[in-house]
C-alpha cells in the first residue's frame, strides 16, 4: 500500500469512527406541537414547530442534494433521512437521521393534522 492509500483508508476509519461515537450527542423528538433536535438528549437547540412545517418526507440520505438554506443534522450512518420543508424561515430545509425514519415521519404527519383540526 502507498502512503498515501495508507492516509485515505485511515481517514475514512477516523471518519466513521467520530460519526458513530458522535450519535449520542444530538437526537430528534416530537414534543407537543413541534419537532426538537436536542443535544445530548435534555437540551432544545432547535425547534420547529409543526404549523410551519410546509412539507416532509423520507428521502434518501446521501443522495439528497444539500445547498445553502439547508441544515444538515444527521449524526447517523443510514441510508433514509427525513427533509422537512419550513415554510417561514432563512434555512428552508432541515435534514434529520432519526433511527426509525418512517415511524418519526408518521407521528409527525399525525400531529400536524390534529394541529390543522
Amino acid at each position: 500500500m502507498t502512503p498515501t492509500l495508507t492516509i485515505g483508508v485511515l481517514a475514512l476509519a477516523g471518519s466513521l469512527v467520530a460519526l458513530y461515537l458522535l450519535r449520542p450527542i444530538w437526537d430528534y423528538r416530537l414534543r407537543g406541537h413541534e419537532v426538537q433536535i436536542v443535544l445530548l438528549n435534555r437540551f432544545p437547540i432547535m425547534r420547529i414547530p409543526v404549523s410551519d412545517i410546509g412539507d416532509i418526507a423520507v428521502v434518501r440520505a446521501w443522495s439528497n442534494p444539500v445547498g445553502f438554506g439547508t441544515l444538515r443534522f444527521g449524526n447517523r450512518i443510514t441510508r433514509r433521512a427525513i427533509l422537512i420543508s419550513r415554510k417561514n424561515s432563512l434555512f428552508a430545509k432541515v435534514l434529520i437521521t432519526p433511527v426509525e425514519p418512517e415511524e418519526f415521519l408518521a407521528d409527525v404527519k399525525l400531529e400536524m393534522l390534529r394541529e390543522a383540526a
